[in-house]
């Protein structure tokens, strides 16, 4: 097939080094069937209007490469757009598709002036249209004269076709990269069916599931009951291409129900209950999950591949994990999750970490470091804010590289406010005692309408959280403010106790992460 060319790494006959590609859509089988008629014509020139999301993905790195070596000239009018993603620009505008769809576009046209010789790449010009709809098609109309176009260095290895700032990137490439350090990784778990599998309370799901397995109600009630009207103009409601309601429930009758269902990291500081079983989870990544975290003493580090916002995307869980952990769309930094220790058949484990990169560590700082030491070492230097600030640009485009210690201070330090972190995300530091946070007022305890305002969280009219500081509620971790998504995911719902204090920690993890945040940048 044509399109496999595209998967190759950049240069090479070898595989794209990913675990999912995305190069399946439409547009790039067309543009990939275009180039085939170009490349074996001395002139040609392509232009199409597509999906966007090839420009600046790294995955699609071999269909850049492979373009770059077709054409002399590349031009690119991003009109960005991508509803997936912050719908306001760096700037403040707020940016709008062009037509009714959700992915950002762009005008695209790849020219071959003559028949190519030698290894020189096409030339990219690059411009960019943000803001309304309205705005963008004025200047689309007129004389294009508000275009600034500009020449693009496409640079290795993922060879973008956008401007990129390279300051300091001769600095930021000598660490290692978190792929690299922890090998084996995974994405979350992706059920296709949250509204069944998933729930707030263990009870209740366990409700849903002895409902839909119930042989007394019929296929057809059950369907009504979970998805409606709702159905696809291939599968009956709740059906998919490789789900069948009938089969699950004969197959879920073979299992106790409560014996699947298990504790799961839905988003961050908000955790759900899953029932875990791949008659009922579509992509439930056991390879990894039952392996060496269920049941296990680990941790999982969890970092986006990229994201489009500000970079904040990082966090720890010792549970299974959904794949829109930290954000909504792989895109946004929905996060990768790399397990800090391998289980063998025997119960036996040993480090997910590179013998080189440990070694090398190791050399720098004099003795021999602990796994979790050095797990705690890179989670330090990810909530550093100089470092977060100095590198944004680069940690948006790909998994994160951390820089190596300067001196054994460095990287003690770093390590122990590092491991403060993880224990408190994992919710081990408790609030202390005189703890002037408190739950007021007098009513049902049911969320109606949550509102912030001097320093309380309102959850109905009558009854609050008091002394929350402001930039508690507004903390943001991944694409989220946790403080506000607990309590408005859990709308018409009545908290008990345990509830109540699970979010006043919740509010406690927040406020003590900045703290612990602020203390490295205080390390030399």
């Amino acid at each position: 097939m044509l399109i496999e060319d595209y998967k190759k790494e950049p240069g090479t006959q070898n595989p794209l080094g990913e675990r999912k590609l995305w190069l399946q859509d439409d547009y790039v089988k067309f543009i990939r069937k275009m180039e085939s008629f170009i490349e074996t014509s001395p002139k040609g020139i392509l232009a199409f209007i597509n999906n966007s999301s090839f420009i600046d993905n790294p995955t699609f790195r071999g269909m850049r490469w492979h373009l770059l070596n077709t054409f002399d000239s590349i031009v690119i009018l991003d009109l960005h757009g991508n509803t997936r993603k912050s719908n306001v620009s760096e700037l403040g505008v707020k940016d709008e598709n062009v037509f009714n769809i959700m992915q950002g576009v762009s005008i695209n046209v790849f020219q071959k002036k003559s028949p190519k010789r030698g290894n020189n790449l096409a030339e990219i010009i690059h411009t960019e249209i943000v803001g309304t709809r309205k705005h963008k098609k004025e200047i689309l109309n007129s004389d294009h004269s508000a275009l600034h176009f500009r020449k693009v260095s496409s640079i290795s290895p993922f060879f973008f076709f956008f401007p990129q700032n390279r300051q300091g990137i001769d600095v930021y490439e000598r660490g290692f990269a978190i792929q690299k350090l922890m090998p084996v990784c995974v994405t979350g778990i992706v059920t296709a069916r949250d509204g069944l599998v998933i729930d707030i309370r263990h009870d209740d799901l366990v409700k849903k599931i002895e409902f839909f397995a119930d042989t007394t109600n019929t296929d057809d009630e059950v369907r009504d009951y979970f998805w409606g009207k709702k159905k696809s103009s291939k599968y009956l409601p709740g059906d998919s291409r490789g789900w069948s309601l009938v089969e699950a429930r004969q197959a879920i009758l073979k299992h106790n129900i409560k014996d699947n269902i298990i504790p799961l990291a839905f988003r961050v500081l908000d955790n759900r209950f899953v029932y875990y079983s791949s008659d009922m989870v579509d992509w439930g990544r056991e390879d990894i999950y039952q392996k060496h975290i269920l049941q296990k003493d680990n941790y999982c580090l969890v970092v986006p591949r990229q994201t489009t916002k500000e970079w904040r995307h990082v966090f720890v869980t010792n549970k299974v994990a959904n794949f829109n952990f930290l954000a909504t769309g792989g895109q946004n930094g929905a996060g990768t999750h790399f397990p800090l220790y391998l289980y063998d058949a025997k119960g036996n484990r040993t480090a997910n970490i590179s013998n080189d990169i440990w070694s090398k560590i190791n050399n720098i700082i004099g003795y021999e470091t602990s796994a979790e030491e050095l797990l705690d070492y890179v989670y330090g230097i990810l909530h550093s804010k100089k470092y977060r600030m100095k590198y944004m640009e680069f940690l948006k485009k790909d998994f994160p590289r951390i820089p190596y210690p300067k001196n054994v201070s460095y990287y003690q330090k770093t390590a122990e406010v590092g491991r403060k972190l993880r224990v408190l995300h994992l919710f081990n530091e408790l609030p202390p005692e005189d703890s002037n946070t408190s739950f007021d007022g007098t009513g049902d305890n049911v969320i109606s309408k949550v509102q912030f305002h001097d320093n309380k969280i309102f959850i109905n009219n009558q009854q609050f959280f008091n002394n929350i500081p402001d930039d508690v509620w507004s903390f943001e971790i991944g694409d989220d403010q946790p403080a506000k998504r607990w309590l408005k995911e859990r709308k018409g719902i009545k908290l008990q106790s345990e509830d109540i204090a699970y979010y006043q920690q919740l509010l406690y993890v927040l406020f003590k992460t900045k703290s612990y945040m602020n203390l490295i940048e205080n390390i030399d």
